[in-house]
């Protein structure tokens, strides 16, 4: 681990940290505030598996950047973090169907990406930074330690409202691209993209 940089093993109080980053970017203004909030930290908990390729970047400011990674066939705690969500909560019937497509989109494409997987490859699940200059610090340490571990490719996914056109820009192979059906309107697929790349 480079100490130099401030860079370990994420921590789950750094949450709050990462939500002021993506919150504003994966919920929508008319979300009641406390529903948007919890909507942001599923996403984020669907993407974090308690394995050693969760890594973080803090300094004197605070938290900064994070990167998760996951392997062929891992599991997370999103979904019964969900249940005591819903238990502990006020929720209307289209609160508790939106929480639940949420993670059954998530899991449909980590299934996707991960079929085109072997043993020896590696998926990037997020990243996300904070502060400028931050990200590529925290991203090289997660590509160091997946090479180190032996992982041969990185996978990952994205769809229509990310930049997906970076990925091809930047040395990764489009696998397979698809259409989301429930988010897709009359003339607007809603397109998932499935990249990889050598380590």
């Amino acid at each position: 681990m480079d100490s130099q940089n401030n860079i370990s093993k994420f921590d789950f109080k750094n949450i709050p940290g990462i939500l002021s980053v993506v919150q504003p970017m994966w919920t929508d203004p008319s979300m009641r505030t406390e529903y948007a909030r919890l909507y942001a930290e599923l996403i984020l908990r669907c993407n974090i598996f308690e394995n050693d390729f969760r890594f973080q970047m803090e300094d004197e400011r605070g938290f900064c950047s994070a990167a998760f990674g996951t392997t062929k066939g891992e599991k997370n705690t999103a979904r019964s973090w969900l249940d005591g969500v819903i238990k502990s909560g006020d929720f209307s019937d289209n609160d508790i169907y939106w929480f639940n497509n949420c993670v059954e989109y998530i899991e449909t494409n980590d299934a996707r990406l991960q079929s085109h997987m072997t043993e020896t490859d590696i998926q990037l699940s997020l990243f996300v930074s904070r502060i400028k200059g931050c990200g590529k610090a925290v991203l090289n340490e997660f590509l160091r330690h997946a090479k180190d571990c032996g992982y041969k490719r990185l996978f990952l996914w994205t769809d229509v409202e990310c930049d997906w056109e970076y990925y091809p820009a930047h040395g990764f192979e489009l696998v397979e691209e698809s259409v989301y059906d429930l988010y897709s309107r009359p003339g607007e697929p809603y397109k998932v993209f499935f990249y990889r790349r050598d380590l």
